[in-house]
């Protein structure tokens, strides 16, 4: 599964249920840009995540625990239930 890169415009606090996931037109893996440069991705909470808890990604853009097993690590900006999907800060 390819990230996209969307265009400005995107509210990074917004989480979304998995029908409204569909309809919000993301992919897991999409990338967006703030207008101050920050980064985010896409992703599946798999357990409720906090605002501005770590979190790491695995291969599919799911967002496990913390366990050192992640591919990558990002910083959530807002709370994410179990299950849904949002936007977490990767670069900035």
């Amino acid at each position: 599964m390819s990230a996209q890169t969307l265009a400005l415009g995107v509210d990074f606090t917004r989480t979304y249920s998995g029908s409204e996931e569909v309809e919000s037109g993301f992919t897991l893996g999409s990338r967006a840009q703030d207008d101050a440069g920050n980064v985010y991705v896409f992703i599946r909470a798999q357990g409720a995540i906090s605002a501005y808890d770590v979190i790491e990604m695995d291969s599919g853009y799911d967002c496990p625990p913390l366990s050192g097993a992640g591919v990558a690590t990002f910083v959530a900006q807002t709370a994410i239930a179990d299950n849904y999907y949002g936007w977490v800060l990767a670069q900035g």
